[in-house]
């Protein structure tokens, strides 16, 4: 499983840097100078596979910490001391879909001011 992800993740990072030296290709004769790539790791610290690996990357990334799963607070603290930026992905209801999929600590449509705070 492990090397699985890794595999799924490392085809990413292919990909972005594809995608990144098109990019840098096509704005060269622009006057546009800050033009940038942002790359935001979705779902990390849901389980704790593949941290390391992801961490380990020598390219900047903003990592989307899942909030209540066990390794939430360690991963978000390894993403720190790696220097990587770390923002909360919380799970909200969709317009679609089932609300199970959200989880108990979502943030639904139904709830009251103070129940989302």
């Amino acid at each position: 499983m492990r090397n699985k992800l890794f595999g799924y993740i490392l085809a990413a990072v292919i990909s972005v840097s594809a995608i990144g030296a098109v990019f840098a290709k096509t704005t060269a004769n622009k006057d546009e100078k800050n033009c940038c790539l942002a790359i935001i790791i979705d779902d990390f610290g849901y389980d704790g596979e593949g941290t390391e690996e992801i961490l380990a990357l020598d390219i900047p990334i903003t990592v989307a910490i899942m909030p209540f799963s066990e390794c939430t607070s360690e991963d978000a603290k390894k993403a720190a001391e790696a220097g990587k930026e770390v923002i909360v992905h919380m799970p909200m209801e969709a317009k679609s879909g089932k609300k199970s999929w959200v989880g108990e600590k979502g943030i639904f449509s139904d709830m009251s001011e103070e129940e989302i705070r």
